[in-house]
């Protein structure tokens, strides 16, 4: 799942994410950043066959 970093920067597997960015993460990871992430809300795909 994808997370937009809050609150601070994150230093995370050597990689630096500034705050703002976003960062995709195993809900696992997820859980242990938890209060500095808040999850991206995808946007429904549209289109189909017509």
């Amino acid at each position: 799942m994808k997370y937009i970093i809050k609150g601070t920067d994150l230093l995370y597997n050597g990689e630096h994410y500034p705050e703002g960015s976003e960062v995709e993460l195993s809900d696992k990871e997820a859980k242990k950043l938890s209060s500095m992430l808040e999850p991206v809300k995808e946007e429904p795909k549209k289109g189909g066959s017509k």
